[in-house]
């Protein structure tokens, strides 16, 4: 399976799998089934976004997560136009540009979503997965 990362996944999963080590499924699904993983230049964007407006803390700035991403293996997932055609197709019952984005980002490259996000969670779409990890 190839996976493009939700931004909190990303950031948990480059800052040492605090928040993952325990979960039985996300174990599971990364030592057995994920072949590929993929981060978006839309969660770097969204990180030094809400950063520069005050509306989240996070520990790393865009630049640290990326340099981790590469580091990590991961594959840098840039943002086409083509992309943001697939919006129309993204069916969530909220309105958060990052997340419509991101869904339809892993729509046009046929990758999964990995998200922990409870808005995702009744989501049935075959580019979603979601992740119980409370």
């Amino acid at each position: 399976m190839r996976v493009l990362l939700d931004t909190h996944m990303l950031i948990w999963i480059l800052n040492g799998y605090e928040h993952l080590i325990e979960n039985r499924e996300f174990m599971d699904l990364y030592m057995n089934e994920i072949d590929d993983i993929y981060f978006s230049a839309i969660s770097i964007w969204e990180t030094e976004l809400k950063k520069m407006i005050g509306k989240a803390n996070f520990t790393y700035d865009g630049r640290e997560i990326y340099h981790a991403a590469l580091d990590s293996n991961m594959t840098p997932l840039p943002l086409f136009p083509k992309n943001s055609l697939r919006l129309e197709e993204v069916k969530l019952p909220h309105k958060d540009p990052f997340d419509r984005m991101l869904l339809a980002q892993a729509m046009d490259n046929d990758l999964v979503l990995l998200t922990h996000d409870p808005k995702f969670k009744d989501i049935n779409d075959r580019h979603v997965r979601y992740l119980a990890l409370d």
